[in-house]
């Protein structure tokens, strides 16, 4: 039986139980609304994975030779020493070119963000604020690094002391709230500024919602309504918290993944971690055959895609082949990538380019994905998996934006001990760099609320049994 008829026996049997009062004519209306709503979704999600050309990663230039050699010996960029908070003007110059040389030598972003004709004046632009000045302080030169990159690069992954360069550039979902629309009034107002959502009763509706950096480009009037209060959708709670959770929440199965790696876990709570890590990547199998289910990925803070895509390969019978090219560049720390069996460039300099053609998974169940602006860098690469696979509608805010670079590794600086943190891949998609905008729900709404939504609209539309 297709998940349609499963569908229709439910609902039918919803429809008899629950909502006596309804003609059989309105039932059938409303079946037809859902069926409409997800097979456009789903025309949607597999024109994106399927009806496009992966980037070409060679029209970027990138530099066939490192600035310096490296010891292996003698790691000065693994440094983790305090440092010192007030430098000399050669120990801040040194610096300096110590930061852009990692760049120029590691930085899979290094050619994508125009490679020497943008970071070599970035570069003088740092030294001539350094100029004539006898002590620099640490902070004011990390001051200088990032007020000569920000210009330059928009990468969600790429921090220094801990300050990630393009946070100002961060875009949120915002919505007005306990407001919702029909399809008739949501037609009469700019595309822009109304989204699809679930009501309160569970059926589909309209609601106005919409990206920004801090609301106040959104407009007060819009058609007949106005005095709207735009209101900033906060993150669900829990963020990173939960490894691997399956739970049942009003006869719908949920699973809970927030964090996709060891990082934090110490002496027996390692052992902890990576055993959930395992019960996750490995319970893919165990959702098949499910009606529908929810994949609950809210907070999550990213680790290792490989274990979520173990998940998707368990759960669907094949891995994830998402439209994309990938770009490693040789680093001295590549060697934990080689240890999970990624492809790594063998010699100092040198590029390993991989392309990649979107393929469309068919499956009969339907996933309901959760997602905040916490959902981050692994996070959103099963996002992104999960595009293309059919039937996953995807609810809440837009995602954090982190997906341009992997690999992403911290250095330090010789004499600041200042701290850098950027990616030695690049993964580009054909639909472009999502940094700090991420990916988009299917059906906006207010995170904390996502789950309760989706548990009244499978009510509201017979999808659970």
């Amino acid at each position: 039986m297709s998940w349609k008829q499963k569908a229709g026996a439910v609902c039918l049997a919803a429809g008899l139980l629950m909502l006596p009062a309804c003609a059989p004519a309105e039932t059938a209306r409303e079946e037809t609304a859902w069926d409409a709503f997800l097979t456009q979704t789903d025309e949607q999600h597999k024109t994106s994975a399927t009806q496009a050309a992966a980037p070409d990663l060679t029209a970027y230039v990138y530099p066939d030779t490192l600035a310096e050699d490296y010891d292996a010996q003698n790691p000065w960029y693994l440094d983790g020493g305090e440092g010192k908070s007030t430098l000399t003007a050669q120990e801040a110059r040194e610096d300096a070119q110590a930061f852009f040389q990692l760049l120029h030598d590691f930085y899979g972003g290094y050619g994508y963000f125009g490679g020497d004709e943008a970071f070599q004046p970035a570069l003088e632009q740092v030294l001539n604020d350094l100029s004539g000045k006898a002590k620099v302080s640490a902070k004011s030169l990390r001051q200088s690094l990032e007020s000569a990159l920000t210009p330059i690069i928009l990468d969600g992954h790429f921090a220094i002391n801990g300050y990630y360069l393009c946070a100002s550039q961060r875009q949120n979902m915002y919505y007005v709230p306990d407001l919702y629309l029909d399809d008739e009034q949501a037609t009469a107002i700019d595309s822009a500024y109304v989204k699809r959502t679930i009501g309160p009763d569970g059926a589909l509706s309209w609601c106005f919602a919409a990206l920004s950096s801090n609301g106040s480009d959104l407009p007060e009037t819009l058609g007949e309504y106005t005095g709207l209060d735009w209101t900033l959708a906060e993150a669900a709670p829990g963020i990173g918290s939960t490894v691997y959770e399956r739970r049942e929440v009003d006869g719908l199965t949920v699973l809970v993944n927030q964090v996709l790696s060891d990082v934090g876990a110490e002496g027996d709570g390692w052992d902890e971690r990576m055993d959930q890590l395992n019960e996750f990547a490995g319970s893919g199998e165990s959702y098949r055959g499910l009606s529908a289910f929810v994949i609950d990925l809210r907070g999550n803070i990213g680790g290792q895609p490989a274990l979520a895509r173990q998940w998707f390969e368990g759960f669907a019978g094949t891995d994830p082949n998402p439209c994309q090219s990938t770009l490693i560049r040789w680093s001295p720390l590549n060697g934990y990538m080689e240890a999970l069996g990624y492809s790594v460039p063998e010699k100092p300099g040198e590029l390993v380019i991989q392309k990649t053609e979107g393929t469309w998974v068919e499956q009969n169940s339907v996933i309901f994905c959760l997602t905040d602006y916490a959902t981050s860098s692994a996070g959103e690469w099963f996002v992104g998996d999960l595009h293309t696979m059919s039937h996953v509608v995807f609810v809440g805010s837009n995602t954090c934006g982190a997906t341009l670079m992997t690999n992403n590794q911290t250095y330090c600086l010789p004499h600041s001990g200042l701290s850098v943190s950027f990616g030695t891949s690049l993964m580009l998609t054909p639909d472009g760099n999502r940094e700090e905008t991420g990916f988009e729900p299917d059906l906006w709404v207010p995170p904390q609320d996502a789950l309760e939504a989706v548990s009244r609209l499978c009510g509201y539309y017979g999808l659970t049994s």
